[in-house]
């Protein structure tokens, strides 16, 4: 029962109470931690709107730098954690669905088929070099997403990262991750324990002795 009840507090927040309200302010910590950036400017379910008045959805976080006119904007998704192979199967399929999700708005506004609502004062969206994430708690996905030019990131990683020089710089450690290496950081090693009369063999990531974190490139 907990995690049917996790999984539908993290598909729709708002009616799940304190684990709602929790999962919600998932989103908020996103853009505390944008906000920090030098010289950025951070907001969070940015409305967009068609032509005929009717609502595009909205951007669930942006930050603009508006003296370089550089943008990342997140569809933030709180699944559960990953603590076994097939929840991680369901965090990289929640990543492919959040992709195509914020690649349709991403078409309209492009096509100025719809409009972002920026805060008063921003520079036009149209004006902006944007990067297009989505966003997790704790997992990274390496997954292809079925979306062109589209990255996927966490929060726990970003936070490791420390705060940011700027937005440029942030943006192109998102599309071009610092990730530890096999042999470096971690090894891949075999694991055996009996079950029973049995045996069961598994491959398990060991670290190599020594602090590993992301940094800026």
């Amino acid at each position: 029962m907990d995690p049917i009840m996790l999984r539908s507090a993290a598909y729709d927040s708002r009616g799940f109470g304190r684990i709602g309200r929790e999962l919600g302010n998932r989103a908020t910590a996103w853009t505390e931690w944008l906000r920090a950036t030098p010289g950025a400017l951070a907001a969070e379910r940015v409305p967009a709107t068609r032509t005929d008045g009717r609502s595009a959805d909205d951007l669930d976080v942006v930050a603009v730098d508006p003296a370089r006119r550089v943008g990342l904007c997140f569809e933030i998704k709180w699944p559960i954690e990953a603590l076994s192979l097939p929840e991680s199967m369901k965090v990289e399929n929640w990543a492919s669905s959040a992709a195509r999700q914020l690649d349709r708005l991403r078409d309209e506004l492009r096509a100025g088929t719809a409009t972002a609502l920026l805060p008063s004062g921003w520079p036009p969206f149209d004006s902006i070099d944007w990067t297009w994430c989505v966003g997790t708690p704790q997992q990274l996905c390496l997954r292809a997403l079925p979306a062109q030019a589209m990255h996927v990131t966490s929060l726990r990683y970003v936070q490791a990262l420390g705060t940011p020089p700027d937005l440029r710089t942030l943006s192109d450690v998102l599309v071009r991750p610092d990730l530890p290496t096999e042999g470096v950081h971690f090894k891949v090693a075999k694991r055996s324990f009996p079950v029973g009369s049995r045996q069961v063999h598994l491959d398990a990531l060991g670290l190599v002795p020594g602090h590993w974190r992301p940094r800026f490139q």
